[in-house]
């Protein structure tokens, strides 16, 4: 059998069926060539001339317009392009001076280099006077789920690692009276209702994402306590991780007829309820994505929230982690999509820096007069991020600390994986942040390298165009980041079935029918979004809705305008093409 033909069979454990459209090329960097035989395509780059000449009257291929870059993922566009080339580029350097170095035992410049610049972009949003928020480290992992594993482990060795040191300290008290207190053993997360935070254990368990978690149930974090014999008696183990879940920040369904404003303040009342109900001396971490992904559609968080979090957390002693996996690093249109918070990025004298290590002493009771100060601040003290960190170059991730968190540790961060830190990886990741980076702090009008500007294109057409759509009940996100609710019933926001999985029916309708846009350059194709759903137990439920669907849009950040002109034409096609009638009835018993 020649080496370019594809038996019908699949060998991919998450492909079983082979129901999954054989990718075999890509054309003008935005879409994907979709073969119907079991022939690989050549894979060079179809021009566009050739693409209009072979196209028409042909079967060999179709095409399929990348409206949300895999998942969020591709932020430069699919397949060559010409920053692809230079990322390329760099990997060719870094694969002259060696390729992999297990980091257990060294360290190489371009992962140092990585760590820098995400260091550093990170503090851009931090004002002066604030300099114990400062990220001060960062580690480069494979995948957002990796990042979250990471984070949790953190979170805990944090803690122990506190706990040991205020055991070592109360132990030493030379006085007859011990004035030093042994910490409490803080062993629970606080994440929130409809988040996702990856597919490993640990990320599932303090997601909550009800499709994705419902088989491994018995492997997830309890939530309730735990009591053990010790001691002849049976005592709360207190060594358990233990999850709970924060209502989910939902201003479409719950904020009712109160300003959004309004909202947000009674929902940070209601965390800090939860917090004292759970005791806050025994909260380790809360856990949150400051814009949502897949569990709820690029739904932003309030200021008010974040800055009622933020204070909660320094007021308590809990970590702050957000993850910015899919929301993070240009996809909001700033650096990072906490910044949006600050307001403009901070430069010279405004910014806070960064003191050498014998300097720094965290000082926690000053920490938690935070909520007396006026001065805003939203950075967190861990933050994964993701996805748009290798632009799909290459599998990368990470975790970044700020300095309490990585000066709180006894040794270091007793964590290691095979590809830590690989060299590779490193060199692609950091010529991809250099780029974005760039077009964050250097953007350029019409050049394809204006994140914020393409997005409120990108905004302004989906609400001009959707607005007043029967099916369409709500319209939310940020920058390149933007999620569409679907309703049964505009008027009363009831949801379609959830037997129905409407929001893949319309992206498996995208997907599989040709559209046309009258913008210049573009061709006929499907064109493909991101779908989600959301299912909640009705005993937890904040409202009577336990169920909803969305469809996500995340186009490449090198988008023109012409491109997001196409890209919500043949969006409008598929809402208006799709078959909404079979779907308004209950669906049969026998499904």
């Amino acid at each position: 059998m020649s080496d370019n033909v594809v038996n019908t069979r699949s060998f991919d454990l998450g492909d079983l069926k082979s129901q999954l459209p054989r990718m075999c090329g890509t054309v003008d960097g935005k879409y994907f060539k979709v073969s119907g035989d079991d022939h690989v395509e050549s894979q060079e780059e179809t021009s566009e001339k050739e693409l209009r000449r072979t196209l028409r009257n042909t079967s060999k291929y179709r095409l399929i317009l990348d409206g949300c870059g895999g998942a969020g993922v591709a932020c430069f566009g699919n397949g060559k392009t010409v920053k692809g080339d230079e990322v390329f580029k760099a990997m060719a350097d870094q694969y002259l001076i060696a390729p992999y170095a297990a980091h257990g035992l060294f360290s190489t410049k371009t992962n140092n280099d990585l760590g820098k610049l995400l260091v550093h972009g990170a503090n851009r949003g931090i004002k002066k006077g604030f300099e114990d928020e400062l990220m001060s480290n960062s580690m480069l992992l494979c995948s957002g789920s990796e990042a979250t594993e990471a984070a949790i482990k953190l979170v805990w060795q944090y803690w122990t690692d506190k706990e040991k040191t205020s055991k070592e300290k109360a132990e030493n008290e030379k006085s007859g009276k011990t004035t030093h207190k042994t910490r409490a053993k803080k062993r629970k997360i606080i994440s929130k209702q409809l988040s996702y935070h990856g597919n490993t254990t640990g990320a599932l368990s303090i997601s909550d994402f009800a499709e994705r978690q419902k088989r491994f149930h018995g492997l997830l974090y309890p939530s309730e306590d735990r009591y053990i014999l010790r001691d002849g008696e049976y005592q709360l183990d207190d060594e358990q991780i233990r999850v709970y879940k924060a209502k989910p920040y939902y201003p479409y369904r719950y904020k009712g007829k109160r300003s959004e404003e309004e909202y947000a303040k009674n929902e940070v009342a209601e965390l800090e309820t939860l917090i004292i109900a759970l005791d806050p001396e025994t909260v380790s971490a809360f856990f949150l994505e400051p814009v949502t992904g897949a569990a709820l559609g690029c739904q932003p968080l309030h200021r008010e929230y974040l800055r009622g979090v933020k204070r909660l957390c320094r007021k308590y002693d809990i970590l702050l982690v957000y993850d910015e996996v899919m929301c993070g690093l240009g996809r909001t249109g700033y650096l990072h999509s906490w910044h949006y918070y600050e307001g403009t990025l901070l430069e010279g004298k405004g910014v806070a820096k960064l003191r050498p290590r014998p300097e720094y002493v965290f000082d926690v009771e000053k920490s938690r007069n935070l909520d007396q100060i006026e001065v805003e601040n939203f950075a967190p003290d861990i933050q994964m991020v993701g996805k748009c960190l290798g632009a799909g170059f290459v599998a990368a991730a990470g975790v970044m600390a700020n300095e309490r968190v990585s000066d709180g540790l006894k040794d270091f961060f007793s964590h290691g994986q095979t590809y830590q830190a690989h060299a590779l990886t490193s060199a692609a990741a950091l010529n991809v942040q250099q780029k974005v980076t760039d077009m964050i702090l250097n953007p350029s009008p019409g050049s394809g390298n204006d994140i914020q500007k393409r997005g409120k294109q990108l905004e302004d057409l989906l609400k001009s165009r959707f607005k007043e759509h029967n099916y369409v009940g709500d319209i939310r996100g940020r920058g390149l980041f933007w999620g569409i609710e679907i309703v049964k019933n505009k008027n009363t926001t009831e949801p379609f079935h959830t037997i129905w999985r409407i929001s893949h029916k319309i992206a498996e309708f995208g997907q599989q029918t040709d559209f046309t846009s009258p913008v210049r350059n573009s061709v006929s194709s499907g064109v493909q979004f991101y779908p989600g759903r959301w299912d909640l137990d009705p005993s937890s439920a904040p409202g009577d809705v336990t169920s909803g669907d969305h469809i996500m849009i995340m186009p490449s950040f090198t988008s023109t305008e012409y491109d997001i002109i196409e890209l919500v034409d043949k969006l409008e096609e598929v809402l208006k093409r799709f078959e909404w009638k079979k779907y308004l009835g209950n669906p049969p018993l026998s499904m």
